[in-house]
């Protein structure tokens, strides 16, 4: 097994380590890390599927307003579409960017042909739309041919602000040799 081997299993291993031996500094970073789980757990379901996933990430902290239960409504409503609806063949795309006012996680991929005609009824983008809203952000959807992106559009507050709680994203865990 390779020694910088980073797996999203492992990330999800150390931050559950770390909740559970309550070893958080404060009720901010326990969010953080369950935010980190519901990604990385989401990658990691997705490679199971067979989907390779990119990531380009910049791994900043940033003061957001985050709803931890909606946070992880929206990945996991985000991974069932693009199970359903995402060419396999063609990388799942996951990028962090940041203005000084906002930070922005796009997932985009490839949609697959399909020989039957799927209907959908939008309301899983629908209700990511809402979500985003009430944490005081915003849902945005691109189609451009076969390909698919949405972007979460949080804004960035002032630290200590209240009502809202750190996100951090923070580098992998490189597994002990």
């Amino acid at each position: 097994m390779s020694h910088d081997l980073r797996t999203p299993l492992t990330s999800i291993m150390l931050y559950t380590e770390i909740l559970l031996k309550n070893k958080c500094e404060n009720d901010e970073q326990k969010v953080s890390y369950i935010q980190k789980i519901v990604l990385s757990e989401m990658v990691s379901y997705l490679e199971q599927q067979g989907f390779d996933v990119t990531l380009d990430l910049s791994w900043e902290q940033y003061c957001i307003q985050t709803n931890s239960d909606y946070i992880a409504r929206i990945f996991d409503n985000l991974t069932s579409n693009i199970v359903k609806y995402a060419e396999p063949s063609e990388p799942v795309r996951i990028r962090e960017t940041h203005s000084g006012h906002s930070v922005e996680i796009m997932m985009g991929n490839k949609k697959k042909e399909l020989d039957e005609k799927i209907e959908s009824s939008r309301i899983g983008l629908q209700n990511i739309q809402k979500m985003m809203e009430k944490m005081g952000g915003r849902a945005v959807v691109e189609q451009n041919g076969p390909n698919f992106a949405v972007m979460l559009l949080f804004n960035i507050r002032m630290a200590g602000e209240a009502g809202h709680s750190l996100f951090s994203m923070l580098p992998p865990p490189t597994p002990s040799k």
